[in-house]
């Protein structure tokens, strides 16, 4: 196993090598940031910078960061073996204030804009910090869409921008930046707004890259030098314009501003400046691909072979339902002959006879109440021999479409014969279809005993 003293001949075998703390990178941010995306935004920003003729005097960027009351601890000196070693702060949890700050691709700056969470602001509030700040107020501190309207006020005011003298301005799209009323401002007063891609500011952002680390960190030395010279004193979010107006000349210097400029490919233009090893996080993910999840879709492969929509199975039959459940319906030409004694066949379609019902089966074992399922028309009792007799009908059954001419004096009371061919009924209130059996001599139809 490699030990120190092995890295240690490591880093000075590489001396282009250096041991960096790495900044958090969320899933999103890893996975959008992808060469489709980088491309689509050189693509827009070369169109606008071509179509208004714009160089690094009208290219500017805007952002927000956050600046709260209780600053992180920077390094101390403190006696080795030491296991905890304290810095005071203001407070448990402090107060955030936003800072939005807009610099330009040549270098230059106008004073920023602070949001403080308050119901109202005053004046007083930037009273400390750089000359010509601005601010607004609102519950959260966080910006939102009238503040971002006061921002492009105070953005309009430093930079005399007009619709004769356009500007481009780079910005991320948060609602509060793209809302309707700012967008019809930018308009108004020549400001073309173009929006990096979603959760990629931390690469296509000048800001983010070399302007707001610094400045974090020169927040965090300024609040410890405010503590040390206010002793026992909590830091409100008043002072907060003093810090910034101590850390921001700092940070953001000309030098800092242009690097970030040019290390994003913005001013001077270059399409080109990411190489491939930057969007290869974005092509490890567990997400499933999105064409592949609409083909599968949009495919009816999702049946098992040979099953049919019923989800029956090829052998299955309608004997093999539990009691009280509908079979399917049999396609034409198809014969109830194949099922089991006692089973109930399904829907006869046209053209269909009971002759194929097997021999000697007959229609008296349905049980009481129920109903024989509707026949079409052919289907009986036209095919019957002229010699057929329908005296054999019981008592109480008949056919209920006899035409006005036949008789009927020879059968028994309340019956008629069954050799007529009766008009189509339909026949409903039964749970399962019924089997229609005959005998062997001519067909019987055993009705129930009142009319339907």
């Amino acid at each position: 196993m490699a030990g120190p003293d092995w890295f240690s001949s490591f880093m000075k075998r590489n001396p282009r090598l250096s041991v960096r703390s790495p900044q958090a990178t969320s899933l999103s941010r890893a996975t959008s940031f992808n060469r489709a995306n980088v491309e689509l935004f050189f693509s827009q920003l070369g169109e606008v910078i071509d179509k208004n003729g714009f160089d690094g005097s009208d290219i500017w960027n805007v952002d927000e960061t956050g600046v709260t009351t209780v600053q992180a601890p920077s390094r101390v000196v403190a006696r080795r073996g030491m296991k905890q070693v304290g810095a005071m702060t203001s407070g448990e949890r402090g107060t955030l204030v936003s800072v939005a700050y807009a610099v330009q691709a040549l270098g230059n700056t106008i004073p920023p804009f602070f949001v403080f969470p308050r119901k109202n602001f005053k004046d007083h509030f930037v009273q400390s910090g750089p000359l010509g700040s601005a601010g607004s107020a609102n519950s959260s501190g966080w910006m939102q869409e009238e503040d971002f309207l006061s921002f492009l006020v105070h953005f309009v005011k430093h930079t005399k921008v007009s619709p004769e003298r356009k500007v481009l301005l780079l910005l991320d799209n948060h609602s509060s930046h793209i809302s309707v009323r700012a967008v019809d401002f930018c308009k108004g007063h020549g400001i073309v707004l173009l929006t990096f891609p979603p959760h990629c500011s931390h690469k296509l952002q000048p800001l983010d890259r070399s302007v707001f680390g610094p400045f974090k960190r020169m927040v965090n030395s300024a609040s410890d030098d405010w503590m040390r010279g206010n002793p026992g004193k909590t830091m409100s979010i008043y002072d907060i314009p003093g810090i910034v107006r101590i850390a921001l000349p700092t940070a953001a210097t000309q030098k800092n501003i242009q690097a970030g400029f040019q290390c994003t490919g913005i001013w001077p233009y270059n399409c080109k400046i990411f190489q491939d090893y930057e969007f290869a996080p974005s092509q490890v993910t567990d997400r499933p691909d999105p064409s592949g999840a609409l083909q599968q879709n949009s495919s009816p492969a999702h049946l098992p072979p040979g099953s049919s929509p019923a989800h029956l199975p090829p052998d299955s039959s309608p004997a093999h339902l539990p009691p009280g459940s509908c079979p399917p319906y049999l396609p034409p030409g198809s014969s109830p002959a194949h099922l089991p004694p006692g089973s109930s066949p399904p829907y006869l379609p046209p053209g269909s006879s009971p002759a194929h019902l097997p021999p000697g089966s007959y229609p008296a074992h349905l049980p009481p109440g129920s109903s024989p399922p509707y026949l079409p028309p052919g289907s009986y009792p036209a095919h019957l021999p002229p010699s057929s007799s329908s005296a054999h009908l019981p008592p109480g059954s008949y056919p209920a479409h006899l035409p006005p001419s036949s008789s009927s004096a020879h059968l028994p009371p309340g019956s008629y014969p069954a050799h007529r061919r009766p008009a189509p009924l339909l026949l409903t209130g039964h749970t399962a279809p019924l089997q229609l059996t005959c005998r062997p001599a001519p067909l019987l139809l055993t009705c129930r005993p009142a009319p339907l």
